[in-house]
């Protein structure tokens, strides 16, 4: 069962600038779900030099997709570019069973839409951008459910999320509470907290 809660704070497999980064990035959306790009975008602000955001790039990728980052999933989307997949953010710490569910989702990118796999028309930018819209749609809703079912409250929001990752690895919750309401944007429409 996913555990809810997380008092115990641990230092993070990961630089600290790629944690504060997916912070920054679920601020911005406002969502549970962010593309990987917009999270990379976010991280080459905080490195050095491109050598800096390089490392730090592969060695966030490797723990977020290896299942090493309390809280923070890693989400691919078949047959697109790394820059294309999911970061999926969490107020509580979700089981083995419950990422395979969230990388399945992932995988239902490759698919058209049922019921147009037999259509002969080249699908446009807009159908792609419906089928990512609609993968957000139900990772959103899927962490708002497991996390009422694991607390029993109805808070599940993307803020609660950033507290908890925040917590877990020791950063100063009233900074990144700051810069959290400082950076929150309208997500340019791919995320969304639904």
């Amino acid at each position: 069962m996913s555990e809810a809660g997380g008092e115990n704070t641990q230092a993070p497999p990961v630089d600290t600038r790629a944690i504060v980064a997916v912070i920054k990035t679920v601020a911005w959306y406002n969502s549970f779900v962010v593309p990987y790009k917009a999270f990379a975008d976010a991280l080459e602000e905080q490195a050095d030099d491109y050598d800096d955001f390089s490392s730090l790039e592969a060695e966030f990728f490797a723990a977020a997709f290896g299942g090493k980052l309390d809280y923070i999933y890693g989400v691919h989307l078949e047959n697109m570019l790394a820059d294309d997949d999911l970061i999926v953010v969490s107020p509580i710490l979700l089981d083995e069973w419950r990422v395979r569910m969230l990388k399945d989702i992932g995988e239902l990118f490759d698919y058209k839409f049922y019921g147009l796999e037999d259509d002969e028309t080249p699908e446009t930018l807009a159908d792609v951008q419906k089928r990512i819209r609609l993968i957000n749609i139900i990772i959103n809703t899927l962490i708002r459910k497991w996390t009422h079912e694991a607390t029993g409250h109805d808070n599940a929001t993307p803020a609660v999320a950033v507290y908890m990752i925040a917590k877990r690895y020791g950063l100063d919750v009233s900074e990144v509470q700051n810069n959290a309401q400082g950076e929150e944007g309208s997500g340019n429409g791919v995320g969304g907290d639904e």
